[in-house]
């Protein structure tokens, strides 16, 4: 095992480790207060992690292409989608300041959540799991495309389907194309705002260079 290689899997446990504490950190305080802004503060960090893990993890498999670092990555892929799930959940139950009378007098109402079995219902019968309506690709679902996009990695991972496709290929290699703004692996219908294009990463870089010469 090259020094290369050893420094990258050390960087890549620690990010691990990271990600994996602000998971349980909010798991554990299920109960505790919480606004939007602290939420989406967290979120930005934890997606810088996961996009630096996924950096090194993606450099690693090019000098060893031992399985188990894939393995590996599908783990805290799924732990950074399980968080980014659980955010976008806990900031729809919290009202904007504006809000807050209206919040008060619809408290009573529960939103309708989806469960596990109507996902698995759905699959079996074919249909849109988005929609459960229509025999068509979550991808090409417009309901699913009108919802925000922790919604839409919630329904993607109770469903258990790819990441990157949107669709169940039972842990077969995904060809798919990578998310059209940042060139991660993911589809683009589950991008998160807080993290760069790649032409914002470009124009950033060119205007440090202009800086330093």
């Amino acid at each position: 095992m090259t020094d290369r290689i050893k420094l990258l899997i050390q960087k890549r446990t620690s990010l691990k480790s990271q990600i994996t504490n602000s998971t349980n950190l909010l798991e554990k305080d299920r109960h505790g207060c919480y606004d939007k802004t602290a939420l989406k503060l967290r979120m930005v960090r934890v997606t810088e992690l996961y996009h630096a893990y996924e950096d090194y993890n993606d450099e690693l498999l090019t000098l060893d292409s031992n399985e188990n670092h894939k393995d590996e990555f599908a783990n805290v892929q799924d732990r950074f989608y399980s968080l980014a799930a659980r955010i976008g959940t806990l900031t729809d139950s919290i009202p904007l300041a504006d809000d807050a009378q209206q919040h008060v007098s619809s408290s009573s109402v529960k939103k309708p959540r989806i469960s596990n079995k109507a996902f698995a219902i759905n699959m079996a019968n074919m249909y849109c799991i988005a929609c459960k309506n229509k025999q068509h690709p979550l991808y090409k679902c417009d309901k699913f495309k009108q919802l925000d996009a922790f919604k839409r990695i919630e329904i993607v991972r109770n469903a258990r389907f790819c990441y990157n496709c949107s669709r169940s290929h039972k842990g077969k290699p995904c060809n798919y194309a990578n998310c059209t703004i940042c060139q991660k692996r993911y589809n683009t219908l589950l991008h998160l705002d807080n993290y760069p294009s790649i032409t914002t990463k470009i124009d950033a870089a060119d205007s440090k260079t202009d800086k330093t010469s």
